[in-house]
């Protein structure tokens, strides 16, 4: 499926079919590639994908390590890989975690990001991993009941990847995933600095109760499934009344 840049838009899928809903208006810099790598990283899922992927991929080498961060007395732990050759400086990405935390999957999409020239950091909002589904879901409720924490953890986040080797802090972009989709559409709302696109997969989509930013300057990329019983259609944000160029998700 082809898709053109776009200020804000929402590739809305089903078991049968992809529909690109309402394009707007062209990214007019070259971050925009940015958004396609993301989708190309994360869509390849199966298999014989993974393999041919992998075989491109391999040859440029890259450095990854883990990143210790606080906020107050809880520790945080990320995960940061970047290419070890020299130049330019390098867009950033960061990587939002699901409710079950930073684990393999996230810090296997760093490996990938890096591998196609991005600085791509996985990011660590709880401190830990839960042992069970229902204590990986106490750990998030926090942040989805008090956006304000979740934003502030975020922003130490996206600090780590500022100060990662090689990277442009004003060409930054982010992927998230459930949860995480929320997330890096919280900070597209915040207007964060540096920050240019996201891109949320399958993402809660309520905005915080606190909102009250007039113009969003970051691009957006919504890819949600059609059939997902969480999310009706209704409420993806092309089809919500309440959608326009202007004010997005809110």
């Amino acid at each position: 499926m082809a898709v053109e840049p776009a200020t804000a838009l929402a590739v809305v899928t089903s078991t049968t079919a992809a529909q690109l809903v309402r394009p707007i208006s062209p990214i007019m810099f070259r971050f925009s590639t940015l958004v396609y790598l993301c989708l190309a990283v994360v869509a390849s899922v199966q298999a014989q994908q993974q393999q041919a992927r992998g075989n491109r991929l391999a040859d440029v080498p890259i450095q990854s390590r883990l990143v210790q961060y606080n906020d107050g007395n809880v520790r945080l732990t990320g995960y940061l890989a970047y290419p070890l050759e020299n130049g330019t400086a390098r867009p950033g990405i960061l990587i939002a975690h699901d409710f079950n935390g930073r684990d393999a999957f996230e810090d296997g999409k760093a490996n990938d990001l890096a591998r196609l020239g991005y600085v791509a950091f996985a990011y660590d909002l709880y401190g830990k991993v839960g042992a069970t589904t229902e204590e990986n879901m106490g750990l998030m409720r926090p942040f989805t009941e008090n956006r304000d924490l979740l934003l502030k953890r975020i922003q130490l986040s996206l600090d780590q990847l500022k100060q990662a080797p090689g990277v442009n802090q004003n060409m930054l972009g982010a992927i998230g995933f459930c949860f995480g989709g929320m997330a890096v559409l919280d900070m597209a709302r915040a207007n964060l600095a540096g920050v240019q696109v996201v891109v949320s997969f399958h993402g809660t989509l309520d905005p915080p109760p606190t909102t009250n930013t007039s113009s969003i300057r970051a691009k957006v990329l919504v890819c949600h499934g059609h059939n997902d019983s969480s999310i009706t259609p209704d409420k993806v944000p092309v089809t919500h009344p309440k959608y326009s160029t202007s004010r997005v998700f809110s």
